[in-house]
């Protein structure tokens, strides 16, 4: 098409020299502007409000555009001939000569006005009408309009853009709309970047099925052309409505009313849109009391429009713009400034570790970015393509691997889970109850309880976790009948996993892989962690700014994806063409439209205005819904949270990925579709839900009345009548509820404050149920949802009131699972409060009996287990809940600390309990003997529940805080076991009392006393008798009651003696080494006892106490080594370490023979070794103490260095190693042989006791170092 310009309307000879060729491409700054509506009020004169006219030309000029589009309704019309037609066209030229006068170019389109005369002749009218148009703007206007609508319909191009007038009248009263089939033509002609329309008439005010008809189809043309823009008039105001084609692409375009030109302004409200309206979304603006126009500013691809009106002050006309919005900025520059700013915050306050976002436009990565640490501890930054847990946005993939089967044939959504499933199963609860249905497992109205965990989460992975699951549901009741209600179900996406395995002959992940993770080609993808691509990128874990453990999802079709952003992205590239990727359909375009339907739509309980799709949490979104269609699907695991959310209308959709808990990604990845949305089309999202207040409206008292009671949700909240109004105690189950007092009735049926309507509630009848609701707005949002069900106090039976405010511990819980630390989960309680049952799980929940032993969750809010169940086992009743199995805390047996005993682990999954006492800073272990299988050890505090430590097998922990703990040993194998929980001597081998400090202790060799104390002064033990001459001093735990013994071991006779300071003999002539060999005590097994251990010559001989030998005749040493006993390795037991005194070298080897160190260098020739830990770590460090000035080295095995030459000590000083104060830490300690006096110090060099008395020249200290 050429450039045509109705040179009729600019002065001779300027119209060749405006003509602009039209030029292809972005790279292009320019303006028009566009008005409408001019003619004056009905009887005026000269038909034309010339001066207002007037005064928008000279603006439009003043503005530098390059041409002017007119809407119709130039003139009023009324007229009865062609010279009254020409005479009100002249009129109109004379008031925009500003605009023709600066050369630009002018083109209008008639209104129905043009075609307004007085003969009722309809063909009449038009043979003036067009004559007179002809008249008027002649050949100038483009003539490559229809046939018959040549100079009134047309197309021209200007630049870089499409523009086509059209004419859509034929009488002032009769609209024929729009000439499609020309349209389309002119359409599939161009190949400029923008296409603008312009017209007389609002297309989104369409009434009558042809004219809908018309206007769909022309709207269809618009969109699939890129069209963002058409302008219209003929309603006097100022509108922009934001619309959508009614086709399948449902593209985006702003209709501009804009009939402000001049004519008598609209005394009509804000425009309602009459029915069938396939395309309007909302008004974003409205005026009818200014006139104006709109100046269009097009900068490459990116459109501002304006709206420019006049005011009158009284002094002049000031001309204000009072609508702004721009589109087409699809470098997403400011929606990427905003985003990366609030990612970034969130990283610098400590919420989010890592995160990383991809932003699709359509079927290009439009941004990435990445934020924060992949792994803090390492320094590795967040990636695009860093690889994260993607949580339940797993389950869109889960949806779409069903609806593949279900396009195959393979399965029927409408048919019953068990048809695939045949031993699913749940026990009977309800009447008439309808089947189970695929759809129902994939749109959460299953009715079955949703979060059934024990197993899915764990440190290590767990293929059992399917089955498990439904042997947990079918002893368990569903939660409502199906098709009720939405309930979120995790069971119900593991089900439905189940389904694709039982359909498609494959495992789960193997299915994923080949059917949509492959053709994908997300090669960082999978439902396992098996693929280096994954492994090697992906992120660590973080809450609360802290590691936790790598998290192992078992519920696979749940939640257990691992994806990165680019994949991801793949994945929305694929949705935003409705399932099609690469030429190939990976979802067929029948099950795509399924997947995005909102489902329970006209189901009672749905109140919300948020409703779920097939797999996809919302796709209807207040936050969202301005701007067209909308899925969204966020996720958690305990640790990693994902966000992935498309707008198909405006083919833009985004991923967020965080390595911390707190789902901060859902409200990035909203805020990211928002500006996005903004950048490209110039929609703002909107700012504030929050309706106004309505007024105060009467209802009699005994409707108020009626309303009061208790609601049963989560916990319980009390609606309390008042004269003319209601209370609302929120969360009254709790301590400090929240009060909210005169809520009063409005006018809309609702109860709300006095100051704001952001919160109303109201009790109301739904299918039999008595539902307290609450109404919710905020700046983010609105919606509504029920809150409460009406509950009276049951009565209890005697059984249940044998169980009322007891505590139940889990006694079946999977070994490895992770929420094994939250105390919801291992211990629950059933309270009795305000005559109600509560439970006290992760939420509080009303429970009502239905008979001894099943009660029922009370209300309808609860996403978790709806019943529990007691059953009689041997030992006391189990209560089972949420898939465990508790039993009553008073159950646990007491285990004394030093002895032994023998459990078993009571079923699969199992979990067995003692309660043990343990005092404040000591060191304890615990030892398990034949175990069934894989054991997890686990030490909790008695309240809240929590863990202190976790380990494997065998474990060794600190004490931190005097009182009562709870050890847990959990397998997945029942069956019995052996078990030894001991004390470690924390004083080193000088601890007699057990308190966790090192005391003293001095020998007489020759009459074999021992004269035993505490530092603070209290006497252990006073010439009690043990040894003689020839018998060394061996003191040690040798019975693992975490109390040193009197012990001596005669290097002659071999044999080995052993006394409490009570005097009961523990240890009496044990044969264990020979002349030569000397005592090394310590505990080589890690028991809790100290074994009989000798070495001489670089030999050693280690028996246990258990007497086993752990070592017989290991070389290890030689020739100027002197042992050095300790544990050098932190395991709990001791190793073999010598020192070389001529080279300084230190070699510590296990028991088993495996090497710890090597030649390691620390010392010097004159300096002692001294064990110890020295740090408190745990780990025994090296350590030297030179006799002759009395000075420490001490290294840890790490290189950090403790002391350099701290002098503590002197010639005739020995060092005696222990923990003194019972700080975990080992101390400097040296006894004065010759006046018997201690002086104990820290590691610093600071005084802790100075000149003890406590011994004298013919006592030696016991566990010194000569």
């Amino acid at each position: 098409m050429k450039n045509g310009l109705s040179g009729r309307l600019l002065r001779a000879g300027t119209a060749a020299a405006l003509v602009l060729a039209a030029t292809a491409g972005w790279a292009q700054s320019w303006k028009f502007a566009f008005m409408s509506d001019h003619r004056a009020a009905s009887g005026m004169s000269p038909g034309v409000n010339t001066g207002v006219v007037a005064s928008l030309a000279a603006d439009i000029a003043a503005n530098g555009v390059e041409l002017l589009l007119v809407g119709g309704d130039l003139i009023i019309g009324n007229y009865g001939n062609a010279a009254e037609v020409a005479a009100q066209y002249g009129h109109f030229k004379s008031a925009i000569a500003a605009v023709t006068d600066a050369g630009i170019p002018v083109y209008p389109v008639p209104g129905n006005h043009e075609f307004q005369c007085k003969t009722n002749d309809v063909l009449t009218q038009y043979e003036i009408a067009t004559g007179a148009w002809a008249s008027a703007f002649g050949q100038a206007l483009p003539q490559n309009g229809p046939a018959g609508d040549k100079g009134m319909t047309y197309g021209f191009e200007h630049r870089n853009a499409l523009f086509l007038g059209l004419n859509q009248w034929n009488s002032d009263t009769n609209y024929k709309g729009n000439d499609n089939a020309w349209l389309a033509a002119q359409l599939a002609a161009s190949t400029q970047a923008h296409v603008f329309a312009f017209g007389h008439s609002p297309m989104a005010m369409a009434a009558g099925a042809a004219a809908v008809s018309n206007r769909n189809d022309f709207w269809s043309l618009l969109g699939q052309a890129g069209a963002r823009l058409y302008f219209a008039g003929h309603d006097h105001y100022r509108a922009r409505t934001a619309t959508r084609t009614p086709d399948a692409e449902r593209s985006f375009i702003y209709e501009i009313t804009d009939g402000s030109g001049g004519a008598p302004l609209s005394a009509l409200p804000e425009p309602a849109f009459p029915e069938p309206n396939d395309i309007l979304f909302t008004n974003l603006f409205y005026d009818n009391t200014r006139f104006g126009y709109t100046l269009v500013d097009v900068d490459g691809p990116v459109v501002t429009c304006r709206w420019r009106c006049c005011e009158d002050t009284g002094t002049g006309l000031v001309w204000r713009i009072a609508d702004e919005f721009t589109y087409g900025r699809t470098d997403y520059s400011n929606a990427i400034r905003e985003v990366s700013a609030l990612a970034s915050n969130h990283v610098a306050d400590g919420s989010i570790v890592g995160l990383s976002i991809a932003l699709v436009d359509g079927d290009r990565i439009a941004w990435q970015g990445a934020f924060g640490m992949a792994d803090a501890a390492r320094g590795i930054p967040a990636a695009t393509d860093t690889v994260y847990h993607i949580g339940s946005c797993s389950k869109a993939f889960t949806a779409i691997g069903v609806l593949q089967l279900w396009e195959d044939a393979l399965l029927d959504l409408e048919g019953p889970v068990t048809n695939y499933l045949p031993d699913f199963s749940m026990l009977p609860r309800f009447t008439n109850e309808t089947p189970i249905t695929v759809r129902m497992l994939l749109n959460h109205h299953s009715g079955i309880p949703g979060d059934l965990f024990n197993g899915m989460i764990t440190v290590a992975p767990w293929s059992g976790f399917s089955a498990c699951l439904r042997q947990a549901l079918a002893l368990d009741y569903p939660t409502m009948p199906p098709n009720t209600i939405n309930f979120y179900c995790n069971s119900g996406f593991v089900l439905a996993g189940d389904v694709i395995e039982a359909v498609s002959g494959k495992a789960f992940p193997a299915y994923m892989q080949e059917r949509i993770l492959g053709p994908l080609g997300m090669d960082s993808s999978s439902f396992l962690c098996d693929k280096a691509s994954i492994s090697n990128r992906l992120a660590r874990s973080y809450a609360d700014g802290q590691l936790q453990v790598d998290e192992m999802m078992n519920g696979y079709a749940t939640g257990a994806m691992y994806s990165s952003a680019p994949d991801m992205a793949r994945f929305i590239r694929m949705l935003l063409a409705r399932g099609l990727w690469d030429g190939s359909q990976i979802l067929g375009t029948n099950a795509f439209h399924a997947m995005i339907q909102p489902q329970g739509a006209g189901l009672p309980l749905n109140v919300g205005h948020n409703l779920s799709g097939l797999g996809w949490d919302s796709v209807r979104d207040g936050n969202l819904d301005y701007a067209g269609r909308v899925f969204w699907k966020d996720g958690a695991t305990l640790f990693h949270c994902g966000f992935v959310g498309c707008l198909p209308d405006q083919k833009l959709g985004v991923i967020v990925l965080q390595n911390t808990s707190g789902s901060q990604c859902d409200m990035i990845g909203i805020r990211a579709l928002q500006w996005a949305t903004l950048d490209k089309i110039g929609l703002h999202w909107v700012t504030n839900f929050v309706p106004p207040l309505l007024p105060a409206a009467s209802r009699p008292q005994a409707e108020l009345d009626a309303m009061a009671g208790v609601f049963a949700g989560k916990g319980y909240h009390r609606v309390i009548a008042e004269p003319g109004s209601l209370t609302l105690v929120h969360n009254a189950h709790l301590d400090s509820p929240d009060i909210y007092t005169n809520m009063v009735p409005r006018s809309n049926g609702w109860f709300a404050a006095s100051d704001s309507a952001r919160s109303e509630i109201v009790v109301t009848n739904i299918g039999e149920r008595i539902l307290l609701m609450e109404r919710f707005a905020d700046v983010w949002g609105k919606d509504t949802s029920i809150i409460g069900e009406r509950v009276e106090p049951p009565a209890f039976s005697a059984a249940w009131s044998n169980r009322l405010n007891r505590i139940f511990i889990a006694r079946q819980f999977h070994p490895d699972d992770i929420l094994f630390a939250y105390p919801g989960n291992v211990t629950v309680t059933i309270a009795e409060r305000d005559g109600f049952m509560l439970l006290q799980a992760n939420e509080h929940y009303v429970a009502q009996p239905t008979n001894d032993s099943v009660a029922f969750i009370a209300g309808l809010p609860n996403r978790h287990d709806n019943s529990i169940r007691f059953e009689a086992m041997p030992g006391g009743e189990w209560m089972s809940y949420a898939s465990y199995r508790y039993q009553d805390i008073a159950h646990v047996p007491a285990l004394a600390i030093g002895s032994d005993t023998n459990g078993a682990i009571p079923a699969s999954n199992g979990v067995a309990w003692y309660r043990i006492e343990a005092v404040a800073g000591a060191r304890y272990g615990v030892r398990v003997g034949n175990p069934p299988g894989a054991m997890r050890i686990r030490i909790f505090d008695a309240a809240p529940m929590q863990i202190v430590y976790c380990a494997s097998n065998s474990l060794d922990w600190a004490c931190p805080s005097n009182g009562v703990y709870y050890l847990a040993l959990a397998s997945e194998a029942q069956g019995p076991f052996d078990l030894r929980v001991f004390r470690h001597l924390a004083g080193g081998f000088n601890d007699y009392d057990g308190d966790g400090r090192a005391d003293l202790a001095v020998y007489d060799p020759v009459n074999g006393l021992w004269y035993v104390r505490t530092v603070a002064g209290a006497n252990l033990a006073w010439a009690a008798q043990l040894g003689g001459v020839g018998q060394e001093p061996a003191p040690g735990d040798y019975d693992g009651d975490g109390r040193c013994e009197l012990a001596v071991q005669d290097e002659a006779a071999g044999l080995w003696y052993a006394r409490t300071t009570a005097g009961s003999n523990v240890l009496w002539q044990v044969p264990w080494g020979a002349p030569g060999l000397a005592p090394v005590w310590g505990d080589y097994d890690g028991d809790g006892r100290c074994d009989l251990a000798v070495h001489g010559a670089g030999t050693w001989y280690i028996h246990g106490a258990a007497g086993i030998n752990i070592a017989w005749a290991f070389a290890w040493g030689g020739y100027g080594f002197i042992p050095v006993p300790g544990d050098y390795d932190g395991d709990g037991a001791g190793d073999l370490a010598v020192y070389h005194e001529a080279s300084g070298l230190w070699y510590i080897a296990r028991p088993d023979g495996s090497l710890i160190q090597w030649a390691c260098w620390w010392g010097a020739p004159g300096l002692s070794p001294v064990w110890g830990d020295y740090d408190g770590d745990g780990v025994s460090d090296l350590a030297l103490y030179d006799a002759s000035a009395g000075r420490w080295f001490i290294v840890t095995l790490q290189g950090r260095l403790l002391a350099w030459g701290t002098r503590w000590g002197g010639v005739g000083y020995t060092p005696v190693p222990g923990d003194y104060d019972g700080d975990g830490a080992f101390d400097l300690a040296v006894y004065d042989r010759t006046s018997g006096a201690w002086y104990i110090g820290f590691v610093s060099g600071e005084i802790m006791r100075w000149s003890l008395a406590w011994g004298g020249p013919t006592l030696v200290p016991a566990g010194g170092i000569e």
